[in-house]
């Protein structure tokens, strides 16, 4: 028998134990499944179910955008990013392509580069008669706020902020360095327009310069009726 013949036989015999080990533990755990027998087609639609649910989660939760998007997710649209002069071509496209969407909820939105294009935003959200829901980890300031009080509906999870600011001009004045605030009277009509107090838009004049953010209590938000709801937080 040649060398080469040997070879042939070790690797064979290799194989054969081989094979014998890995009956051996197939066989093993055959008895364990007989022992302890296990629901895997329950558990199997379990992991389906979860599944499912993180993925529509990550669908509404992204890094927020250079500019206002949303994301459906049944009758519910999630909002993120800021308004600018493009957004109200977008938002009226939206909701003319998405009419069975009723609600809105604002995640991450800081705020527009157009604050008259922001307000007839604000007014296609009222026209269209959507609610609008803060999560418990959701941020809107500055313009975002405007569209906020555009909701039908206004109601937020505890731990929500809301900030708000002075306003600054394009040319980099802010109001108050102005002889008279030329967007007053616009911003003080669109409040009372939206059912509020005019008094809110020199509240936000108040609370923070430009440069800054005012984070608001639930004292404040009480106290302007920026919800249509409570949101008993203690």
């Amino acid at each position: 028998m040649s060398h080469d013949d040997d070879d042939k036989i070790v690797s064979l015999e290799e194989r054969r134990r081989a094979k014998a080990a890995a009956d051996k533990v197939i066989r093993k755990q055959q008895k364990r499944l007989k022992r302890k027998p296990r629901n895997y087609g329950l558990w199997l639609i379990l992991a389906i179910f979860v599944g499912a649910i993180g993925l529509n989660y990550l669908s509404v939760q992204s890094a927020t955008p250079e500019k206002l998007e949303f994301r459906v997710l049944g009758d519910t649209a999630f909002g993120n990013g800021p308004t600018d002069a493009s957004s109200y071509e977008y938002v009226a496209t939206f909701l003319k392509n998405h009419p069975k969407v009723t609600h809105l909820v604002f995640q991450d939105m800081p705020g527009t580069s157009s604050g008259e294009i922001n307000l007839e935003i604000a007014r296609l959200i009222r026209q269209r008669g959507m609610s609008i829901h803060l999560e418990k980890d959701s941020v809107i300031a500055s313009g975002a706020v405007d569209l906020f009080v555009a909701g039908t509906k206004r109601t937020m999870e505890c731990g929500a902020k809301i900030g708000v600011h002075a306003w600054r001009a394009g040319t980099g004045r802010k109001a108050d360095d102005m002889h008279r605030d030329p967007l007053q009277s616009t911003f003080e009509d669109f409040l009372v327009e939206m059912g509020l107090d005019r008094s809110f838009y020199q509240f936000k004049q108040d609370a923070a310069p430009p440069s800054g953010m005012y984070f608001m209590t639930q004292k404040d938000i009480e106290r302007f009726g920026l919800l249509t709801e409570p949101a008993n937080c203690s």
